[in-house]
């Protein structure tokens, strides 16, 4: 190893022995093979590249990838808004003592059952009647005739 001095820096050179570990006497890979693996790898991938371009214009020439992050930012900023408004909704709602318990629900359902039952039975005494009126409506009255006469509305 020699050491010159150029200013205030020192630099060593050192000489490199290669070690040889091949008993035939070659000197382990060749380098030369290496470089052209190395050369072929990279001619591949600049194919690649080549074809991921095209693919990238073309499906840019569809929708413009400009449009697509404008989208993407306006969904953000509506995803952003939305979840402000659900958690101002849903602390609304803890704080509110509004809410219809279970209790509640369940009695406010069973008189909707007992409302409805009462109704659908209503209408089905009143087709009846109403058919038999128009039973034995004169020849020159329709059922729409009478239904006018009394003052009824709406379909049945």
């Amino acid at each position: 190893m020699a050491d010159v001095s150029i200013g205030k820096q020192i630099v060593y050179h050192a000489i490199q022995q290669i070690e040889s570990d091949d008993a035939t006497g070659t000197d382990g890979p060749d380098p030369d093979q290496n470089n052209k693996d190395l050369e072929e790898k990279i001619s591949i991938l600049k194919i690649r590249e080549k074809d991921l371009r095209e693919k990238l214009a073309t499906l840019n020439a569809v929708i413009p990838i400009s449009v697509l992050k404008d989208q993407i930012s306006n969904l953000e900023e509506k995803k952003t808004l939305l979840i402000s408004q659900i958690s101002t909704l849903s602390a609304e709602m803890e704080e509110s003592n509004s809410c219809v318990c279970k209790e509640d629900f369940d009695q406010i359902d069973q008189e909707w059952r007992k409302w409805h039952g009462q109704v659908t039975s209503r209408k089905r005494i009143f087709l009846e009647f109403w058919s038999s009126c128009t039973e034995v409506l004169p020849p020159d009255m329709t059922p729409e005739d009478l239904k006018e006469t009394l003052g009824i509305e709406g379909s049945f």
